[in-house]
């Protein structure tokens, strides 16, 4: 197939700027969709040389999507190393499959936006300072260094995360990515359920709050 011309819509329902790679998972669905109308030249490997120009979170997300659709992308080169997680280094262009982490997830975002430039500008100023010690807790694969910086600078982060770790019964509250957004993980499906029917009574009365029950890890 060869065109000169592509239009693309997109029904972007994800909030921008919100920590949880809604941008890097268009460019991840787009690239994908685009190879495979013009018969698969590109590998996934390859892809994610080319996905890391876009954005570093790129290269995850174009292994995790393609892991999701496998069935739809069957004649896609190296699918077959396609997963749902990775061990990622570098700039994001160091991919490693891993075997996932099963569990339910309330995501909820405070209605603010984090520039992840910023973050990033910002955790580094912050990890230069006299006296810095990392965040650590008894969930080690459970951390998020950015969140010294964003729960500092946006506050409506960290009255998001606080009214969280109170109300709800997560196994652990985290921040996603470079935030705002928050992520509750759970390993019982019942109590991720009951836990969302609070929290979306919680965002009733915030009306800048959204939020959202999935799953990671499940195929």
């Amino acid at each position: 197939m060869l065109t000169d011309d592509f239009i693309i819509s997109i029904d972007k329902r994800l909030p921008v700027s919100a920590g949880i790679a809604g941008g890097s998972g268009n460019a991840a669905a787009c690239m994908l969709g685009l190879n495979s109308l013009l018969g698969s030249p590109f590998s996934l490997r390859e892809l994610m040389q080319i996905g890391v120009k876009v954005g570093a979170d790129v290269p995850f997300s174009l292994m995790m999507n393609a892991r999701r659709n496998s069935g739809a992308l069957a004649s896609l080169k190296g699918i077959g190393e396609a997963s749902q997680a990775a061990w990622i280094s570098g700039i994001g262009d160091g991919v490693e499959p891993a075997d996932p982490l099963q569990r339910y997830v309330i995501l909820a975002n405070p209605g603010a936006a984090v520039s992840t430039k910023a973050a990033y500008e910002g955790i580094d100023a912050i990890m230069a300072e006299p006296g810095y010690r990392r965040i650590t807790d008894d969930h080690p694969l459970f951390v998020n260094d950015l969140e010294s910086f964003t729960l500092r600078d946006c506050p409506q982060a960290a009255e998001l995360k606080s009214v969280m770790q109170q109300e709800l019964d997560a196994d652990i509250v985290l921040m996603s990515g470079s935030g705002p957004t928050m992520a509750a993980y759970y390993e019982d499906r019942e109590k991720a359920s009951l836990d969302f029917v609070r929290m979306k009574e919680l965002a009733s009365e915030n009306s800048r709050w959204r939020t959202w029950l999935t799953a990671t890890g499940l195929d």
